[in-house]
């Protein structure tokens, strides 16, 4: 759940809010891009954004869960961040299934038209 290097979980705290906060403000700008669109690439571009917004909302919220983390004391805090951190790298998988069953419908699709 931690970045190996560097050590400091109050550095991978600033990282991982960081690496969110770029990744939402790309996603939205994806997502606003998609509304230009009038063809297939207003979907893609779409759902791409989703899932980076999404994903980078969830290092934002894993960021903050570390900084939470290195504060609390006692072990119902520390067990209510932990469930937070696994609810929020369940959330990242998600993210990362949901843009690859994207990416093999679109080439099943592209491979169909082809035909």
């Amino acid at each position: 759940m931690n970045l190996a290097i560097p050590p400091d979980g109050l550095v991978q705290a600033i990282i991982s809010v960081v690496a969110g906060v770029v990744a939402l403000l790309l996603g939205l700008y994806l997502m606003h891009r998609a509304w230009n669109y009038r063809d297939h690439r207003s979907e893609r571009d779409f759902i791409i954004g989703f899932c980076l917004g999404a994903g980078g909302g969830a290092w934002v919220v894993l960021g903050v869960a570390i900084w939470l983390g290195l504060s609390a004391e006692g072990t119902v805090a520390e067990a209510q961040i932990r469930e937070l951190v696994v609810f929020t790298n369940a959330t990242v998988r998600s993210v990362v299934f949901i843009l690859g069953a994207h990416v093999l419908l679109q080439a099943w699709k592209d491979s169909r038209r082809a035909r």
